[in-house]
């Protein structure tokens, strides 16, 4: 539950007068059109009232933020309540529900309807005390969608560096930074502010004097002009008497206004700042007086100008300085007992969270605690588990008082993959509950049973599960509650169809979350995948670790062979983990993203696949949870030939065999043992047929189908290296019978890493099926749409010249048909062109029916989307072949009973050609540098660059960036060595222009610019680095330039 503080929504109330800042003001102006803004500046700066002066009379959102705003939940909440004009269009804020995506794409629609209605400023006060939790992502995202003549304005004592947010497209040009050097006043500015405000006139000499001393802090002026208003000293005698150091000097002045004010109003100041906001009926509370009392002392205070402003009708706020002034001024005893009191005040008033804080202030962690007992089960209901350790961490011997706040907080250190912790605490709850009978007792034994359960699922360690739920059987009837926990179990111990017949039971409450792992581990990946891209937005906001849609998505596409999508779901599920402060859910999605990168085509992804592998093998072993060393275990035993280490194949493969067996996973067990089959049989090792065979039977007793499937592929295939074609023919027709059966073609066209990954091996494979009439139909398709062999012979004729259809991506989308040039205009239906734009951006160029239907038309029932379907693909067709008789077959697009492709004898694509010639070109030995610059021509603009939003190019776009800047540093440093340096300068400057922050291309003008006798324009290179790293990155170039020449810290290509 998230309450929507309102008075927190509402910006400040103006200042008596304003004063303009010239310098800052323009460099905000100069901002305008990057969509974050950071004015950063210590306290007393004027950070706020700069930024409402720049921001007063345009339609703007205001939200100032507190610490408990560090849960990404609320934070997105106030965001949506803040730029929602009523609280019916924005929905109930007490309850808001949904994923995490769900939530923002909340705020995201409530964002585009402000925006519409004129929105231009949505000001984030005060964000340094959210900086370093999760809402950094969570900006950096909205950062990257935010609709164009929108701004975040963020105000903050600490530096955000654009490497703070996070977000996919997060540029380190789409931050601007107003720092404390534009905030401070100079001469001028001081001279209108003592004048305006204090009606204080100085000469030029004391002002300048003045202004060095202070630093041009505004504060610190302030409590200057006071002193001179009232005419107790002279300006040169304050100066003499203001000590060195910002926070002293604001002690000195601090201590000196303080006195001069009456002894009732500095008991009330002393008492009132321990609390944040300052209510009438809070401060009357701690204070002692009566309400009124309160109120009125509360607005001679802030008319007075004493560093306190009122945030909303009765609502105020104290500098931050000087509450901390006021703050150490207390005696630590009578501090206590004012905590205390806004304690009581707050639990009267039922704000618990609020009353644990001041609660532990005052030293009262009984009391504290039960207050947090109160909230424990809202807390973790609403993902705010963050919160709720916040509350719990100072706590002590009180916890012990309360198991059922060691239960919350197990659920809590569980969440945040503390999973030690978490068993301690449950099992600390269990003993202190007591095995006495009774239906009370029994109830909470049964909730710290629960709280051990959940880390056994989080971990995947069903043998360790079972025990528990017997305990929990034992306990008292459940019944129907335990039944999520045990189909759980069920899938995770591999008992596949006692899941499946417990899930038919369960209903729709649980089909949403358990269906889909049921479906992959029974092999049928294609329709888990469309259930979870259909239902992603109904999963629970609270951290997942492994059964979060991401990495689900992330493991079936690499089963699959996708490497792109599956690349792009684990990294989305390494950025959830840092947000969501989920270590497993970051070990579990490295591991995959290096699963996915075995069967890259990329020269440098197999090298990053064994990274991403090991680093995940290391996050698993720092977390204690033996069960995650496995995947990258197995992933590493397939790569083990490949990084010329057979050795480690069995090494490794026989590690996560053990751990799989003794956690009870049978299931993975099976695919550790394929692993070892698979790696071995690559190599033609006769050992490799009794690790099939076991995979193979321990998967189908598990209710697997992909497994075995792919067990028996590789059998088939040493079967035909040995020269036994009966048994191969046997096999090959069971083989390619059950992959139209189970639509697993992908295992042929795509293989993954469990897979049989070499071309010529699959070739081979289908050529000797063909030869023995093994489903002729079927191994005629897989043919054609396996790439030719490398020397060019193919079986299938090549089509006539004028049947080609030539597609560009990369300089502005286009499509040539026979000489006539298509574009976006021509297609008319905007979803045919997307028909297009997901075969190009597929591997392969393939799809199935079913995947394009879910992604276009995702809103929409499969039998409705099917409808639309075949209208927008008859459009394609007849844009494309518009002279094509009534059911003549396609030449371009092709299609089939399940899939659609592009023809690749017909048509041609600039991006494949591209990463084809590029990859040639970094794998050979000496690249030719015209060849070199031929290519690179061809990278005209990003993939599809005109369709930036398309989310299905993004992972083709990033991967082609990545290649054409390794192309263009090869390219230049052989230019450089061949003394071409003019080629070698231009090559850079083009990379730079694409990505102003490759740091190597820099090094290479500066090296090409002195070997070329201009030592003027290195030095310029190096200083354009150095300015833009510093001002941009906040960080120094790793290279140097003397008059030697270049020397780097780093290696260069």
């Amino acid at each position: 539950m998230t309450e929507i503080v309102r008075t927190r929504l509402r910006p400040p109330r103006p200042v008596a007068a304003r004063i303009a800042r010239p310098r800052a003001a323009a460099a905000f102006v100069a901002a305008a059109d990057v969509p974050l803004v950071c004015v950063e500046a210590d306290a007393g700066y004027g950070k706020t009232t700069f930024v409402d002066a720049v921001t007063t009379g345009a339609h703007r959102a205001w939200y100032a933020l507190t610490p408990a705003d560090r849960d990404p939940h609320t934070f997105l909440a106030h965001l949506t309540a803040a730029v929602t004009a009523t609280q019916e269009v924005a929905g109930d804020p007490e309850s808001p529900s949904g994923s995490w995506s769900a939530l923002l794409d909340r705020a995201l629609d409530r964002i585009d309807e402000w925006a519409a209605a004129g929105g231009t400023y949505i000001v984030l006060d005060d964000y340094h005390v959210v900086h370093g939790s999760p809402v950094d992502a969570v900006v950096g995202r909205l950062v990257d969608v935010l609709p164009a003549r929108v701004q975040f304005v963020a105000t903050s004592r600490t530096h955000l560096g654009p490497e703070s947010w996070g977000g996919r497209n997060a540029r380190y040009d789409a931050v601007r930074v107003i720092d404390r050097a534009l905030l401070a006043f100079d001469d001028d500015e001081t001279v209108a502010y003592l004048h305006s405000r204090f009606g204080v006139s100085l000469p030029p000499p004391v002002v300048e004097v003045l202004v060095e001393e202070t630093e041009g802090w505004p504060i610190a002026l302030s409590l200057i002009g006071r002193r001179l208003h009232r005419g107790h000293h002279a300006a040169e005698e304050l100066l003499a008497a203001l000590p060195a150091g910002r926070d002293a000097a604001f002690d000195f002045l601090g201590n000196q206004v303080f006195a001069e004010q009456p002894l009732d109003v500095q008991r009330f100041l002393l008492d009132v700042s321990v609390l944040c906001p300052l209510t009438p009926e809070a401060c009357a509370a701690v204070a002692g007086t009566t309400t009124g009392v309160a109120a009125r002392t509360l607005r001679g205070i802030a008319a007075a100008g004493l560093f306190c402003a009122e945030t909303d009708a009765g609502s105020y706020r104290m500098h931050h300085l000087f509450r901390h002034f006021l703050i150490s001024q207390i005696d630590p005893a009578r501090r206590r007992e004012l905590h205390a009191a806004a304690a009581r005040h707050h639990r009267a008033g039922g704000e618990y969270e609020r009353a644990a804080t001041h609660a532990l202030a005052s030293q009262q962690p009984e009391a504290a605690a039960r207050d947090v007992a109160v909230i424990a089960g809202q807390l973790l209901a609403s993902g705010r588990h963050l919160t709720l350790l916040a509350l719990t961490d100072d706590l002590g011997p009180a916890l012990d008082e309360h198991p059922a706040l060691l239960v919350a907080r197990s659920h809590a250190v569980r969440l945040s993959s503390r999973f030690d912790e978490a068993i301690d605490l449950a099992r600390r709850a269990a003993q202190l509950i007591g095995p006495e009978a009774g239906p009370e007792v029994g109830e909470d034994l049964g909730e710290a049973l629960r709280a051990e359960l959940a880390v056994h699922l989080d971990t995947v360690h069903p043998a360790r599960a079972e025990q528990v739920l017997e305990r929990l059987t034992a306990v008292g009837p459940h019944g129907h509650d335990l039944l999520a926990p045990r189909i759980e179990n069920e899938i995770n111990r591999g008992r596949l169809a006692h899941a499946a017949r417990l899930l038919e039971r369960a209903g729709d409450a649980h089909t949403a979350a358990l269906r889909p792992r049921l479906l992959v581990r029974q092999g049928r990946l294609l329709e888990a995948r469309s259930l979870l891209e259909r239902f992603t937005d109904d999963h629970s906001r609270i951290p997942m670790a492994h059964r979060e849609s991401s990495a689900l998505l992330a493991w079936m596409h690499a089963l699959l062979g996708h490497v792109g999508r599956a690349a792009e779901h684990a990294r989305v599920g390494i950025g959830l983990g840092r947000d969501l402060r989920s270590p497993l859910l970051t070990c579990v999605s490295t591991g995959r993203l290096g699963l996915a990168l075995i069967t890259g085509s990329g020269p440098t992804d197999v090298r990053q696949a064994h990274q991403h592998l090991l680093e995940s093998l290391e996050l698993a072993e720092r977390l204690g949870v033996d069960r995650f060393r496995a995947e990258p275990l197995m992933g590493l035993t397939v790569l083990a030939d490949r990084m010329g280490r057979p050795e480690d194949t069995l090494r490794f493969g026989i590690d996560a065999v053990e751990i799989l067996a003794a956690a009870g996973d049978r299931y993975l067990e099976a695919m550790a043992r394929l692993s070892i089959g698979a790696a071995l049989a690559g190599r033609h090792d006769p050992t490799a047929r009794t690790w099939l065979q076991e995979a193979r039977e321990l998967a189908h007793e598990c209710g697997d189908a992909l497994v075995p499937l792919l067990c028996d592929q590789w059998l088939a295939s040493l079967d035909l290296a040995e020269g036994d074609r009966a048994a191969f023919a046997a096999r090959a027709q069971d083989v390619l019978t059950r992959t139209v059966h189970l639509n697993l073609t992908d295992i042929w066209l795509t293989p993954g890493w469990l897979g049989i990954t070499e071309e010529a091996v699959r070739r081979a494979w289908l050529d000797a099926a063909q030869a023995e009439g093994c489903a002729a139909a079927h191994v005629a398709y897989l043919q054609g749409r396996i790439s030719p062999p490398a020397d060019g012979t193919t079986t299938h004729p090549s089509p006539p010249a004028q049947s080609v259809l030539r597609v560009t991506t990369l300089g502005g989308f286009a499509v040539d048909r026979g000489g006539a040039t298509l574009t976006a205009e021509s297609f008319g239906r905007r979803k045919a062109i997307e028909i297009l734009l997901l075969l190009c951006a597929s591997e392969r160029h393939s799809q199935s029916r079913s995947e394009l239907q879910d992604k276009l038309w995702p809103e929409l029932s499969r039998e409705k989307a099917s409808v639309r379907f075949r209208v927008a693909l008859h459009a394609l067709h007849h844009v494309l072949e518009p002279d094509r008789a009534p059911r003549e077959p396609t030449r371009f697009v092709r299609t089939s009973a399940d899939r659609i492709w592009l023809d690749p004898h017909s048509v041609t694509i600039d991006a494949d050609e591209f990463r084809v010639h590029a990859d040639q070109l970094l794998a050979s030995a000496e690249c030719d540098p015209a060849e070199g610059q031929k290519v690179l021509g061809a990278y005209q603009q990003a993939f599809l660059h005109d369709y930036p939003a398309f989310e299905w190019a993004i992972p083709v776009r990033d991967e082609l960036a990545v290649r054409f800047t390794e192309l263009t540093l090869a390219t230049a440093e052989l230019l450089l060595e061949a003394g071409d340096h003019t080629a070698a300068i231009a090559a850079c400057r083009r990379l730079l222009a694409h990505d102003p922050f490759v740091e190597p291309a820099y090094e290479v003008v500066a090296a090409a610019r002195l070997a070329a006798g201009d030592s003027a324009g290195a030095h310029r290179a190096f200083r354009e680095c150095e300015r833009l790293f510093e001002e941009e990155l906040d960080i120094r170039p790793t290279w140097t330039l003397n008059a030697s020449g270049v020397h780097s810290l780093r290696h260069v290509r």
